[in-house]
């Protein structure tokens, strides 16, 4: 199975004043977290970002010039590209989730079906960006995204009949989302508790 990996961060990130993905968090960018956790994972790796912005070691994708439609846009793009590399499986990581598992990969392929998702779970909240997508759910994903207009994760996610995987809550700091500068004070707090314990 070639798995291919997918860093959503074509957001606007309005409430953060900045480009999340080069946001620093300790010394180095959020994008950069992210890519150290998710590609062992996986056999080949892309980002979503916004039209003005690339990346020198990173396969880059663009939405098309003045559509910027969220997230389920990059994942539409994730999977085509996928397609494209030969690979079967998309697995789907926000540039805003910094701590995620080092097995999260490992743990949602133990749910995989041929054609369903599967996303991440913790303390009853689901994390509908933290996923795996099989590339045979491209043609279903398509004609959602683009005759049924449907818009949202979780929408699609219900549609594609997805499985869930519960992750232990381990201090809500897995899946911490950052959104604001105060969210980032809190991701540094982490940050140096997970080094106190290296």
């Amino acid at each position: 199975m070639k798995i291919a990996g997918l860093i959503l961060a074509g957001g606007q990130s309005r409430r953060l004043g900045a480009h999340k993905f080069q946001t620093l968090l300790g010394d180095r960018p959020l994008l950069d977290h992210v890519a150290a956790g998710l590609a062992p994972q996986v056999g080949a790796m892309a980002v979503n970002l916004p039209p003005d912005c690339t990346h020198e070691k990173i396969t880059v994708l663009h939405e098309p010039e003045g559509k910027r439609e969220g997230p389920l846009a990059g994942v539409l793009l994730g999977l085509e590209w996928a397609q494209s590399v030969g690979a079967d499986t998309l697995v789907t990581m926000p540039v805003d989730v910094p701590f995620s598992p080092h097995d999260i990969v490992a743990q949602l392929l133990t749910h995989s079906k041929e054609q369903e998702p599967v996303c991440a779970v913790e303390g009853g909240r689901r994390h509908g960006l933290c996923a795996l997508w099989p590339v045979v759910c491209l043609p279903a994903f398509t004609i959602a995204y683009t005759d049924g207009n449907i818009r949202t994760v979780n929408r699609m996610l219900d549609l594609l009949q997805v499985q869930e995987v519960a992750f232990e809550a381990i201090g809500n700091e897995q899946f911490f989302n950052i959104n604001t500068t105060v969210d980032i004070e809190k991701a540094r707090q982490i940050l140096l508790r997970t080094k106190d314990l290296e």
